[in-house]
């Protein structure tokens, strides 16, 4: 069973399609049972970032970050960092790509499971103290290197490198 979070502070969750979709979710940590979340949007036309972020200059960075870093393209000002074996709580670290305002780290889950369950709370409790998790991407299972779940947790840019 997956440690309690609940700090009250939200989380915007990216969810990815095999058919190039890309959904926000922005979720708030609660003292409660599972929930399950069913989105059927099969005819939708791709969005670009802008679309994605609304009018929300933050919101649209974000999902331009977490398309970079899916893609492997990365934007004017970040620069990438290889993970060298470290990990940030059960999670293997691949790379993290630093900016002026985030920090992403690509991630490995080769429990995949623990993150489908909890994925804020499981990536949430590697981070340092008061790191604030902005975005969350997971890809499919088996995406990995290892053949895990890779993931994309941005992060607020710190003082910590975190």
């Amino acid at each position: 069973m997956a440690p309690e979070r609940v700090d009250g502070a939200p989380v915007t969750l990216f969810i990815g399609t095999e058919r190039g979709f890309t959904y926000r979710l922005a979720l708030t940590p609660v003292a409660r049972a599972g929930a399950q979340i069913l989105i059927r949007n099969g005819d939708a036309p791709p969005r670009g970032a802008e679309g994605a972020g609304g009018s929300d200059p933050r919101v649209a960075a974000l999902v331009r970050l977490v398309r970079a870093v899916a893609r492997r393209e990365v934007l004017p000002g970040y620069a990438m960092e290889a993970g060298a074996g470290g990990s940030l709580g059960r999670l293997a670290l691949i790379e993290t790509w630093r900016g002026p305002h985030f920090a992403a780290h690509v991630l490995e889950a080769e429990d995949h499971a623990a993150v489908e369950a909890d994925p804020a709370g499981t990536i949430g409790a590697g981070l340092a103290d008061g790191a604030r998790l902005a975005a969350l991407w997971l890809a499919a299972p088996g995406t990995g290197p290892s053949g895990g779940r890779l993931a994309v947790a941005v992060v607020e840019a710190s003082g910590d490198g975190r």
